[in-house]
């Protein structure tokens, strides 16, 4: 498999998402960030945003708060290469009842090559 120079992770975040599903992950990514030293070493980099229903403070599983880099409606119409979704309690709910986490999500999945998701919402990316 041939990797691209540039790759584009949106990290989806909702309240109540686990925070080891995402952080876990986006430490390693930010080792390839653009102006690392082992991104100019491999010839190839990762940007990694974090996107949301809003850019209004999320309370994560735990306590831990985080904001968005950029709304998922702004996110629908980019092209990604990678999107997490991570998993949590508030997962579900979320997805369900969120018109604005739909809407990206059918939007971006059918176009980004990789899709990552917690187990709780593996069904909701599954085919019938």
């Amino acid at each position: 498999m041939v990797l691209p120079r540039h790759i584009k992770v949106g990290v989806v975040v909702f309240e109540d998402a686990f925070p080891t599903d995402f952080v876990g992950p986006l430490d390693i990514l930010n080792t390839l960030k653009p102006e690392s030293d082992a991104s100019k070493a491999n010839d190839v980099s990762i940007s990694s945003t974090i996107l949301a229903s809003s850019l209004d403070p999320l309370r994560l599983w735990g306590g831990m708060k985080v904001v968005a880099d950029q709304t998922l409606q702004d996110a629908a119409a980019e092209e990604w290469d990678a999107v997490l979704v991570p998993g949590g309690r508030g997962a579900r709910p979320w997805l369900e009842s969120n018109s604005a986490a739909q809407d990206f999500l059918k939007a971006v999945v059918p176009r980004t090559k990789v899709v990552l998701t917690g187990e709780s919402l593996a069904p909701a990316f599954s085919g019938p």
